[in-house]
Order: structure tokens, then C-alpha cells, then sequence
């Protein structure tokens, strides 16, 4: 128990060890997280929510080489495509790596990466740990996001670890299925306990206190306070060019008929209604990934699908699992996902259905390119959302649960809605509104016209323009 109490010091706030994981893991919510040993027996344990406070308990009292999702699963199994929620964001660094850092002192080490977060305009962590060798750095969101969100959640990941590589971060531990050190343990190759070495007790930067008496962030401030544009000022650039673009085909207009100008960057909406959302590339496939599951669910609950659509499914989503690039682990997660599909299938009968998913994600991560509308691409495989919603037979009941699987109709009607949306939010009115507006207007136009004022002074009274005043007092045949 004493080293418990070391691990976080003496602040009257934290009783042991234990709570640094309940910073970010609620006992009262329903899932799943994961212990890792990677030395023990079972290796992996996946414990309910609501018995992770006991179950820490037990086992971190200075075991050794202990390991802790950071995120929170539907199923007692640590995949991605099992991710529920979404708790912090976090980077691992191996500041013993550095020459510069190798052998400093913890609270040294901590000094040094918040001065990093000040020089690369990040906020600072919630949370210091010292792994025994190196840093954990840990922002804890204000309240978990949900797996819709792991694209966006990836990016930020990315970009926090790119900030954070001069003093170490190891950006091949920045997916959402990752373990770090448990606070309590002990790393054998140091023999030093794993323990808090800042909390950030001040809020700064957008972030507010929470009820454990540490900062936490809101994810979409954090994620606007470190990406770099949103999708409205995407969109103003996308006009820009277009405009651009145009005038220079009609000044050096096409050698043939046959010449087709070359795609333009499009936009996803995945019928949200609003557009102030930085776009990310891999955001489409996942949504296509999250209607796929739907689809299934809504035609044949969980138990998996029948004969004959097993393997258009596992391949759509293994396809659609390769485009998000949310995880290193891809036949590890595919496999995963094809317990949703096809239970009963065998690892040769998923390995015949994916293999060509695979091959042509390896030759992608090796920068091979193929000839797409002439143009070199990545030779990972794209889909139409008319081919998608033609091979699914996706149909009218079915197409409003898709986010982004849908037909030009839908996606057309949905675009109305939100763009009705939109001039409301603004202040418009609706047609019948404004009908009835116009209509009181007339009537108290004419009345005044009968009362011998000049149309001058009715479109004063009216706050209208004279022709306007004219046209209202016109009688009505």
C-alpha cells in the first residue's frame, strides 16, 4: 500500500493509486476495459466498468508490468471496431530514447514536456505519469465521445503526437485499443513504480475542472484548438478555387471533347446538420463501416447473417476498415468484425475473403500507386454510393438509419433539410409565414391608401420599399 500511496503523492484528493484510472473510467457506465500482463497467465483480462474499482484493488498493488486500456469497449474484447467510447487522448513518450532526456529525474521530465506543449501551442495534459522510463501524457475529455467519432478522435491523436515528437512520442501507440503503464506498477526493466507526476489542477486553455478535481477538456474545443481548419474554411477555399479554376477552363478551354477535368476535393456531410466540422479523409469510411453494422443488425439482430450475404459484408467492411486508418492491428480487427458477420466462419474462410483487401492495404502502406481517371491513387479498393446501396439493396425503409451509404434522392433530401435548417438557424421564415406576413401588410397598405396617404408615407409605416407599397395596394379582382 505504500507504494500506492507514492504513486500519487500526498494529495488529499486521491486516496491510492486506484483512482488515476477513474479519472477517465466510470464504474457506473456498462462495458468493458482491459489489464494487460504481458508476462502473465491469463495475459489479457477484460473487467467490467462497474468492477474495475475492486478489480484494481486487487492487482495493482506494485505488480509488475501492468497494462490499462485507456478506452472503454462494448465487448469484453479490445478491438477498435469494439470501441464504445472514446475517454481521453493520450501520447506516449519514450524520452529515454533522447540523449537529451536520458536519465532525468521524473519531475524534470514533466517540467520538459509541458514547456514542449507551450512552444507547440498545445494545452497541457491533464495528466503527467511516469511509466518508469519515459511519459505518459494524458488529456482527459470532459465526457467520453462515442465511436462516430474515432476519425476525428484519430486525427487529434496524429497531430498531438507529431507536436510531441521532440521529446519522444512513440507514434505507433496512438489507436484507440492501446495500453499504457497502470499507475502502481512496476516497470521491471527500471524497477521504478509507475506514478502521477502533474495534474493540471488550473483550467486553461478551454478546458474546465472537473470532478475529480483535474482539467478536462471539451473534445470539439480541443480538437478546433489544435487541427488547423474547419470545414468552413475548407469550403471558402473549395469556392475560391472553383472559381479560379473555372475562369482558366474558359480562358484555355480543353484540346478535345474527350478531356474530362480532374476530381475535385468533395465534401462529406453524412447528413449532420452542420458544417463547422474540419473534414477528415477517413471520416466517409468509417461512417460506411458504422451503416454496414446497421444494416446487418436491423435485418438480422446480432446472431450474424445468413448464407449468401457473409461475404459481401466481411469484404465491404473489411474494404471500408482499410480506408478509415484508425488501427495498426487491421487482420487483427477484421477478425473482430467478422464475429458480427459470420461467427461460424473459419480463419481460411476469412483470410479467402479479405485476402485482396489486405494485399492492396500493404502495397498502399508501401506507397505503391495504380492509374485511377488518370490519375495515380493508392490501389486500395473505392466504391460509389450508388454501387453500395445497388450491392446491399439498401432499401427506402432502411435508408434513413445511414449516415453516409446513400442513395442521390436521400442524400438530396437530406441536403434540403439541412440547408432549411441552416436559413432558419439564421432567422428565415417559412413560405406560409411569409405569405401570411405579406398578406397583413396588403391590408393594413391598402386601409392607409384609403385613408389618403401618399404611397411615400405607407412604405415608411411599413418599412418597405415605395414599389413594394404600390404592389401591396392594388385591390384584389
Amino acid at each position: 500500500m505504500a507504494q500506492l500511496q507514492l504513486a500519487l503523492g500526498h494529495d488529499e484528493r486521491f486516496d491510492s493509486a486506484v483512482n488515476e484510472p477513474l479519472l477517465y473510467h466510470d464504474a457506473q457506465r456498462f462495458g468493458f476495459t482491459a489489464l494487460l500482463r504481458p508476462s502473465g497467465k491469463p495475459r489479457q483480462v477484460s473487467v467490467r466498468l462497474k468492477d474495475l474499482p475492486t478489480y484494481l484493488q486487487q492487482q495493482g498493488q506494485g505488480g509488475t508490468d501492468l497494462y490499462i486500456a485507456q478506452n472503454e469497449f462494448s465487448k469484453p474484447n479490445r478491438q477498435v471496431v469494439n470501441c464504445s467510447r472514446l475517454t481521453s487522448c493520450y501520447v506516449d513518450l519514450d524520452t529515454y530514447k533522447l540523449d537529451t532526456l536520458y536519465g532525468r529525474p521524473a519531475e524534470a521530465l514533466a517540467d520538459r514536456l509541458l514547456r514542449q506543449c507551450d512552444d507547440a501551442n498545445l494545452p497541457p495534459p491533464s495528466v503527467v505519469v511516469y511509466s518508469g522510463r519515459g511519459l505518459q501524457a494524458k488529456w482527459l475529455l470532459e465526457r467520453p465521445i462515442p465511436p462516430s467519432a474515432l476519425p476525428r478522435w484519430q486525427a487529434l491523436q496524429t497531430e498531438l503526437g507529431r507536436r510531441l515528437l521532440p521529446i519522444g512520442a512513440d507514434l505507433r501507440a496512438l489507436d484507440a485499443s492501446r495500453v499504457l503503464r497502470l499507475v502502481g506498477s512496476v516497470n521491471s526493466r527500471s524497477g521504478d513504480v509507475v506514478r502521477v507526476v502533474h495534474l493540471q489542477r488550473m483550467p486553461v486553455l478551454g478546458s474546465t475542472i472537473g470532478q475529480h478535481g483535474v482539467a478536462v477538456y471539451p473534445f470539439d474545443s480541443l480538437f478546433d484548438d489544435v487541427l488547423p481548419r474547419t470545414r468552413q474554411e475548407i469550403a471558402q477555399l473549395q469556392a475560391e478555387y472553383k472559381t479560379l479554376s473555372d475562369s482558366f477552363e474558359r480562358l484555355h478551354p480543353p484540346p478535345t471533347e474527350s478531356y474530362k477535368p480532374a476530381q475535385r476535393l468533395q465534401l462529406v456531410d453524412s447528413g449532420r446538420l452542420s458544417s463547422a466540422r474540419r473534414i477528415i479523409p477517413s471520416e466517409l469510411a468509417w461512417d460506411r463501416l458504422a451503416d454496414l453494422r446497421m444494416l446487418a443488425k436491423l435485418r438480422h439482430g446480432t446472431g450474424g447473417l445468413p448464407s449468401g450475404q457473409r461475404n459481401l459484408f466481411v469484404f465491404l467492411g473489411a474494404c471500408f476498415l482499410a480506408s478509415a486508418l484508425v488501427t495498426p492491428r487491421f487482420r487483427a480487427e477484421v477478425r473482430a468484425l467478422a464475429q458480427e458477420f459470420a461467427p461460424a466462419w473459419s480463419a481460411q474462410e476469412l483470410s479467402s475473403c479479405i485476402s485482396s483487401v489486405q494485399r492492396r492495404l500493404e502495397a498502399a502502406s508501401k506507397g505503391e500507386t495504380v492509374e485511377f481517371q488518370g490519375h495515380p491513387v493508392d490501389s486500395r479498393y473505392r466504391f460509389r454510393n450508388s454501387t453500395l446501396v445497388d450491392w446491399l439493396g439498401i432499401t427506402v425503409s432502411e435508408m434513413p438509419h445511414m449516415k453516409a451509404i446513400l442513395s442521390a434522392d436521400e442524400a438530396r433530401e437530406r441536403d434540403r433539410v439541412r440547408k432549411q435548417a441552416e436559413r432558419r438557424a439564421k432567422g428565415c421564415v417559412t413560405r406560409e409565414v411569409y405569405l401570411l406576413a405579406s398578406a397583413d401588410k396588403a391590408e393594413v397598405a391598402r386601409a392607409l391608401r384609403d385613408a389618403g396617404h401618399s404611397l411615400a408615407e405607407i412604405a415608411h409605416a411599413l418599412g418597405i420599399s415605395r414599389t413594394s407599397a404600390s404592389r401591396y395596394c392594388k385591390r384584389v379582382a
